[in-house]
């Protein structure tokens, strides 16, 4: 004779069960996430170093762009690297006529030549390279250090 077959049995709509509701293994789940020691350092990195963290979270957003949106990506990435580099880059335009007497003319014709280069190949870094130092520049004046 044959066996009669077993019938699976579901899980009890509600909260009649024994499962908690997908709010409390949530909320359990973000507690135990705010005991972790690993993202309690990353938290405190963020809370005392919030500019770099801004700059990592820029940086990785445009390099993401630039598979997807180029222009966007190379602006993004050239305005962080204007912004960190801005007083660098001030007082490397204010002495250039030095570099130009210390290394000749062939080096400064040649160094003007790959600038060219990099701008005409990558317009939206530069762009957004000269926006951020033009506004730090601004905003901000030149760094007293240099």
């Amino acid at each position: 004779m044959a066996e009669p077959e077993e019938k699976p049995e579901f899980p009890k709509k509600g909260n009649q069960g024994e499962e908690k509701p997908i709010t409390d293994k949530i909320s359990s789940r973000f507690e135990e996430l705010k005991k972790d020691k690993n993202l309690q350092k990353v938290y405190n990195f963020t809370k005392t170093n919030t500019k770099d963290t801004i700059a990592y979270i820029a940086i990785f957003i445009g390099i993401l762009l630039l598979f997807f949106q180029p222009f966007w990506g190379g602006v993004i990435i050239g305005a962080v690297g204007g912004f960190y580099f801005a007083d660098t880059i001030i007082h490397w335009l204010r002495n250039f006529k030095d570099y130009l007497e210390e290394e000749g003319t062939v080096k400064a014709v040649i160094v003007l030549g790959v600038a060219l280069g990099f701008l005409i190949g990558a317009t939206s870094f530069f762009l957004g390279a000269a926006a951020a130092v033009g506004i730090k520049f601004i905003l901000f004046g030149e760094s007293k250090t240099k």
